[in-house]
């Protein structure tokens, strides 16, 4: 199947907001955040905002992990589905 640069910018913008969101969001919440320096009210105001970002950058600059591997995967079923789809119009028509 040939490359889809949509499904694949779309694999790249689900692992950054899924994955990537979450382990920004769990590192903001953990116990390691009170350390000597504190962003204060500016943090807590626009920490997610910034999180959210964080998670976008390295979503994008990922190549060779988890969205790929994704990207892999969908790609080899939709392979799957299109041989189904053919099949049964190849034996249906006959």
């Amino acid at each position: 199947m040939a490359e889809s640069k949509p499904l694949r910018e779309a694999t790249r913008q689900m692992t950054a907001n899924v994955f990537y969101g979450t382990l920004m969001a769990q590192a903001r919440n953990s116990s390691m955040k009170r350390g000597v320096i504190s962003g204060g009210r500016a943090e807590s105001a626009f920490g997610q905002q910034l999180d959210a970002l964080y998670a976008q950058k390295m979503g994008a600059r990922e190549r060779g992990g988890l969205a790929d591997a994704l990207y892999g995967h969908l790609i080899r079923q939709q392979a799957r589905v299109d041989r189904v789809k053919l099949a049964a119009h190849e034996g249906g028509s006959a």
